[in-house]
């Protein structure tokens, strides 16, 4: 896997195939060249959401994101997400612009007569097991796989709006991710971090994430290292804060299993 974003992009471009028609979610210039060049290169159009979305707007609450989407070609879209944060209203808005320009463009067939009303539907009854998962409401405790620094920082920008700053964080990521970087953006938004292990999969270093965090600006007496995941989540509801349990899938997977199966 490449280093860098346009590596990464040239790779990700790997799938292109001639003769079918791609899509290009908003992305930063460099890595939008990428995917320009090589569809050049094979012949094939490249649609970009920015370019053929007039309109984006999004509304979040506790309980779902209002999402409001309208084409240059005068379609329009509204529905009401059980899913929250913004990233997972970008990932069904562009879901929703690349159903309709395939089936617009005749590659693929409706499924309804009314597509805007199918499309409603399919988007309201979206769930996403591990994105901004609600599992307790008192207090509010909320799953996220995010693992990578941009990950993060649109989990960050979601969060704020809806919980806002010092609630509590369990945080566990396994060696070799970026979490210097994560602890940058995660720190200015929450008054105490607890961290622990995400799983056996993979070694994980817990005093060197502990640098991270204090690295980052968390004061030590309010950085905690609790490995027992049971535990972890009590530490956590004993601060009576809305609590955010990220840094891997397989933490997410661990607290699910051995904390929410009931």
């Amino acid at each position: 896997m490449g280093s860098t974003r346009t590596l990464i992009a040239g790779e990700k471009a790997g799938i292109l195939k001639p003769g079918v028609p791609a899509f290009a979610a908003p992305q930063p210039f460099e890595v939008l060249d990428v995917f320009q060049s090589a569809a050049r290169s094979i012949g094939v159009p490249l649609h970009e959401f920015a370019r053929d979305v007039e309109t984006f707007e999004t509304t979040l609450s506790r309980e779902g994101t209002a999402l409001r989407l309208a084409l240059r070609d005068g379609a329009e879209y509204e529905a009401q997400l059980p899913l929250l944060g913004k990233a997972s209203a970008l990932a069904a808005a562009v879901a929703t612009w690349t159903v309709h320009t395939l089936v617009s463009e005749g590659h693929l067939a409706s499924a309804s007569e009314n597509l805007t009303e199918s499309l409603r539907d399919g988007l309201e009854s979206t769930h996403l097991p591990g994105r901004m998962q609600i599992v307790r409401r008192d207090p509010w405790t909320i799953l996220d796989g995010a693992h990578t620094e941009a990950s993060v920082e649109a989990l960050v920008q979601s969060w704020l709006p809806l919980w806002g700053s010092g609630g509590t964080l369990i945080f566990g990521a396994f060696e070799g991710k970026s979490t210097d970087a994560m602890a940058r953006l995660l720190v200015p938004a929450f008054g105490t971090v607890i961290l622990t292990t995400p799983g056996n999969f993979r070694p994980s270093n817990l005093p060197a994430l502990r640098e991270s965090f204090l690295k980052a600006g968390m004061p030590a007496q309010n950085l905690l290292i609790v490995d027992d995941a049971a535990e972890a989540d009590q530490r956590a509801q004993n601060q009576g804060k809305p609590i955010l349990i990220c840094g891997s899938f397989y933490l997410v997977g661990r607290f699910l299993t051995e904390v929410f199966s009931d």
